[in-house]
């Protein structure tokens, strides 16, 4: 933007100073000619004085040599009566000869005349001799009218040249006076956008952007009160939730079935656990663990949890991971959540004895992204195209589980696929690009 704006200020400078440029050549040239003209007016007058009063032939070609070196660059020749030419054989050896026209448009009118010429101009002056009407006639070249002239148009090319570069220049520095307070928000706003509320603008430039600036502070600081006060309020409701869990988990130890007793510990400390991670997070959100898992590990470990409910429903789980490891640009309870999500679904919304299966696997002859992929063998999802959507559900559910899903996979730079499986049911495709280990 900064380029375009100097480009443009360069465009219109160059404009209005070319437009002044010729005006000030043509006024140049116009009053160069007139200043010559007037000049060689005056000298004429003075001459025809003096050749009309002196009589003796050598007085009167010395005053007409005179007069043409005290204008210097003219011509002049005096045109007898009768036509002849009796003074300026210098002028008649240069090449000059008397204009009829105007010799005798100065005979007409008895005053001096200036005709346009081939060349030049003509000035023709009548004077009155014993033998009758003579006329000087001085001849003025284009050479003598515009002399100097070309000096003058470089001196007005280089001060055009000058003015070009200094109003670029200003409106270079301007730019970037104006442009710089918009470099800054443009960067705070991104930051912002990644999360990191302590970013600020800071105020600057004109008072417009001044006003933005501040706009911008104040909004990121009413967003990082909203979010600290939302979090309060999950924090003291998970912590509400332990009375109940710990009544819960008493009960619990009054069961006679050990095996069922065991199963029940394992999904309550599962629960205990993600209360306490609300908790942490809530009160923290910078805690945690890393933002790069090994996928295959965190896929086996949930699927073995879900496998001894799936078993207890008459369901077949399959599971097919990589023989190395996968790393994703996900925190580990970021994608045990997102598996939860899924398996936990399947397991809400098939009837008993419907088999799922899960896979992972990185494509790194394709895209080099890295899939995982959840399917179930039953009735599939009635509209997948909104199944993504947040508080839409086909079933009894909140329908928050899979805008969760969408949320934390796409936030890691990845996306959902959600369609049906070959040969019947649903199927869950995410996409996530691959990460390296942190040391």
């Amino acid at each position: 933007m900064r380029r375009s704006l100097v480009l443009l200020s360069a465009a219109t400078t160059t404009s209005v100073v070319v437009a002044l440029l010729l005006a000030l050549g043509v006024g140049l040239r116009e009053r160069g000619e007139e200043q010559v003209m007037v000049r060689v007016s005056v000298e004429a007058q003075n001459l025809v004085t003096v050749l009309g009063d002196d009589t003796d032939p050598a007085g009167r070609s010395r005053s007409l040599s005179a007069s043409e070196e005290s204008v210097g660059g003219v011509q002049a020749l005096v045109v007898a009566p009768d036509d002849a030419v009796v003074l300026g054989s210098a002028a008649l050896a240069s090449g000059s000869t008397p204009s009829s026209s105007a010799v005798q448009a100065a005979r007409e009118r008895g005053q001096t005349v200036v005709l346009e010429a081939d060349g030049g101009r003509l000035l023709a002056a009548p004077f009155y001799t014993g033998a009758g009407t003579e006329v000087l006639q001085v001849t003025v070249p284009d050479e003598r009218l515009h002399r100097g002239l070309l000096r003058a148009y470089l001196v007005l090319g280089l001060l055009g040249v000058t003015l070009v570069g200094l109003a670029t220049l200003a409106f270079a520095r301007l730019g970037g006076w104006f442009l710089a307070p918009v470099r800054e928000l443009a960067v705070v706003s991104r930051a912002l956008a990644g999360g990191d509320l302590d970013r600020r603008a800071v105020p600057g430039g004109p008072r417009e952007l001044v006003d933005v600036a501040e706009g911008l502070n104040a909004l990121a600081e009413r967003i990082r009160e909203l979010l600290a006060a939302e979090r309060e309020r999950a924090a003291e409701v998970a912590h509400r939730l332990r009375t109940p869990l710990t009544a819960v988990q008493l009960g619990v130890e009054g069961v006679g079935d050990e095996q069922e007793r065991q199963r029940l510990s394992t999904l309550l400390a599962n629960l205990a656990h993600e209360v306490d991670a609300v908790i942490t997070t809530s009160r923290d959100p910078g805690s945690g663990s890393s933002r790069v898992v090994d996928a295959r590990e965190v896929v086996a470990e949930r699927v073995e949890f879900w496998t001894a409910l799936a078993h207890e429903e008459g369901r077949q789980v399959q599971l097919t991971l990589p023989h190395t490891s996968v790393w994703v640009p996900l925190a580990e309870r970021d994608l045990a959540d997102v598996l939860d999500v899924l398996l936990d679904n399947v397991l809400s919304h098939t009837p008993e004895g419907t088999g799922l299966h899960v896979a992972l696997s990185r494509a790194v002859a394709e895209d080099d992204l890295v899939r995982l992929t959840v399917a179930d063998e039953g009735p599939g999802i009635p509209s997948p195209e909104v199944a993504l959507e947040r508080g839409v559900s086909g079933g009894g559910s909140t329908g928050l589980g899979l805008s969760i899903v969408h949320r934390v996979v796409v936030g890691a730079g990845g996306e959902v696929e959600v369609g049906s499986r070959p040969g019947g049911g649903a199927m869950i495709r995410l996409r996530l690009p691959p990460a390296r280990p942190e040391v």
